[in-house]
């Protein structure tokens, strides 16, 4: 193969391997909505602030773990920029969730979720791989 093809194979596998963290982050973050709105009674809209605050975190060392190289050990200004860069992605999930759950008439908050999710997927995407990690290559496939 090319070294052009090599590259693309790599970044396209990257992009998988970075959409598949988002999805395990998805999967924490409805699983931590339902659970406090079900069982700590939390209103639609601090539960959903809370739990893009945990996903955040659990998909910074996803993506720490499985994405990105990472070198060195320098992990809190890393992270600082993960949460900055996610800190973008989340307004913009937040943001089209508020106009999502307000125009649904009481219908589940999953759906608003699932829609802002996927919307702030370029966000998060833009920001982890050419800000917060350095714009470092992916890791090899």
């Amino acid at each position: 193969m090319s070294d052009g093809k090599n590259r693309l194979v790599r970044e396209g596998s990257g992009f998988l391997v970075f959409c598949l963290v988002g999805l395990f982050g998805l999967i924490v973050d409805a699983g931590a909505l339902l659970a406090l709105i079900e069982y700590f009674d939390l209103n639609a809209y601090a539960a959903r602030g809370l739990s893009i605050a945990f996903a955040v975190s659990v998909t910074w060392a996803a993506h720490r773990l499985w994405t990105f190289r990472t070198v060195g050990n320098k992990r809190f200004p890393e992270w600082m920029r993960y949460q900055l860069t996610s800190a973008f992605g989340a307004a913009t999930n937040f943001g089209i969730y508020s106009i999502l759950l307000a125009s649904q008439d009481g219908r589940s908050p999953f759906f608003a979720l699932v829609i802002s999710s996927i919307c702030a997927l370029v966000v998060n995407f833009l920001g982890a791989r050419f800000y917060a990690f350095g714009a470092r290559s992916f890791r090899p496939t």
